[in-house]
């Protein structure tokens, strides 16, 4: 909840200013099982409270145990790799161009 609502305030403090903001969600990493099982929580409450300005990137880059899929781990077991970026890179970009979160002047 902490979490959460941090972020959503940081967003409200940026709108308030006339910035857009987009957010992407928890990225899948090596922690503990309680703690890694709440990322799965902190993405639906963002999802719920930021619609189409939410980027979901966990789903998409974890494995069933919440983890970093091989396939995009780096090595560390917290940051992605270059194919890991590449999913990153996509998802914003397909927000991005919706134009629902932020509109070009």
């Amino acid at each position: 909840t902490e979490t959460v609502t941090n972020l959503l305030t940081i967003r409200s403090y940026a709108q308030a200013r006339g910035v857009s903001v987009i957010v992407q969600g928890t990225q899948p990493r090596d922690l503990p099982d309680a703690q890694r099982a709440l990322l799965p929580q902190i993405d639906e409450q963002l999802a719920a409270a930021l619609g189409p300005c939410f980027v979901n990137v966990r789903s998409l880059l974890a494995g069933s145990d919440g983890r970093i899929k091989p396939i995009y781990n780096s090595g560390d077991g917290v940051h992605v790799n270059d194919a890991g970026h590449q999913i990153i890179f996509s998802q914003f970009k397909a927000v991005l161009d919706t134009g629902a979160c932020v509109r070009a002047n």
